[in-house]
């Protein structure tokens, strides 16, 4: 699986949103927070390019700060991006 962390530690909640799940919200619920204030969900991708956000309290759309990859996503602010290998053959 593919772990996403967001450091907010004044969020209620924190969701991961994706081209993985249709952008749908209500299916991807990170645990926290932590002492830190970190959020934290290991999340099984398939392998390829998928492009995420996190969704907090329910309206406030934020990029992974953490991403090695940005993209735009056409409504003035950037996807995180991430690549997925499979490197166990099983």
């Amino acid at each position: 699986g593919v772990t996403f962390v967001l450091h907010a530690p004044a969020a209620q909640q924190v969701e991961l949103v994706g081209s993985f799940n249709a952008w749908r919200p209500g299916e991807i619920l990170l645990d926290g927070p932590d002492a830190t204030g970190r959020w934290q969900v290991t999340v099984p991708l398939p392998q390829g390019r998928h492009e995420y956000l996190f969704l907090v309290d329910g309206e406030q759309w934020r990029t992974d700060p953490g991403a090695a990859f940005h993209r735009p996503d056409g409504f003035g602010s950037h996807n995180a991006v991430i690549d997925v290998n499979d490197e166990d053959p099983g």
